[in-house]
């Protein structure tokens, strides 16, 4: 057998070695309930945020409801919501996907008072900071997630301008993760945050997929791996 015959036979033999699958495990568009995969457990704690009419949020999927700090306190944790969830099956990394609403006088990092952040943190270890700039301060959605429908536009809470974006272009998408349980934790902070009726936050169509990477069967492995030796042993003895 020469070499050419000898590559060709590999590929032949060759185990496809990685597949990957994203299984949806949670949905929520606020309204209808949540979509929750079958063995997968859920719930909010929202101290800092409740379900609230959208509003002037009326195009690109915002619609009824969506879960907002709007008129919540600024205190301490006042404006976090969390959602857990447990028993995901086996996975590499998650997705974090969503309709995102920028509400009322954000003040950037160097309008005033300044800054003003929405956070996001998964278990803890923030994933995702980004500022915007409503009232005051130069620096606006420096993440550079997509605008829908228009920019600054007032949308009917207290006046000000307010903007909307889609979480798809975010470092949301494939973040390192294992783990059977999660904890996804939304907030507005920074120094300069007031909260309550002055800056808020939205979330509609709040979506969460784990992303799995498979391996051959160790079976698989090892026929390919005999037939390796094999052939290449075939080779070599032709050669001789």
């Amino acid at each position: 057998m020469n070499k050419k015959r000898l590559i060709t036979a590999l590929l032949l033999v060759a185990p496809i070695t990685t597949s990957a699958a994203v299984i949806s495990v949670y949905s929520n568009d606020f309204d209808s309930g949540p979509v929750i995969a079958p063995g997968v457990t859920a719930s909010w704690t929202t101290p800092g945020a409740s379900l609230q009419s959208v509003q002037g949020y009326t195009a690109a999927g915002f619609s009824g409801n969506f879960l907002s700090s709007y008129n919540i306190g600024p205190t301490a944790g006042a404006n976090l919501a969390t959602l857990t969830l447990n028993n995901l099956p086996a996975h590499d990394s998650i997705s974090i996907g969503g309709l995102l609403a920028i509400i009322d006088s954000w003040d950037s990092t160097n309008g005033s008072p300044a800054p003003d952040f929405l956070s996001i943190a998964v278990d803890g270890t923030s994933v995702f900071q980004d500022t915007y700039n409503n009232a005051s301060g130069s620096n606006n959605n420096l993440l550079g997630l997509s605008d829908i429908n228009g920019g600054k536009v007032a949308r009917g809470f207290t006046g000000w301008l307010d903007q909307a974006f889609n979480l798809i272009d975010s470092p949301l998408t494939a973040i390192p993760h294992t783990a059977s349980s999660i904890q996804i934790a939304i907030a507005g902070n920074g120094a300069g945050w007031q909260g309550g009726s002055d800056e808020a936050w939205g979330i509609e169509n709040f979506s969460l997929s784990v992303n799995t990477t498979t391996v051959p069967e160790p079976e698989s492995l090892a026929l390919f791996s005999l037939g390796l030796l094999g052939l290449g042993f075939s080779y070599r003895k032709q050669k001789v």
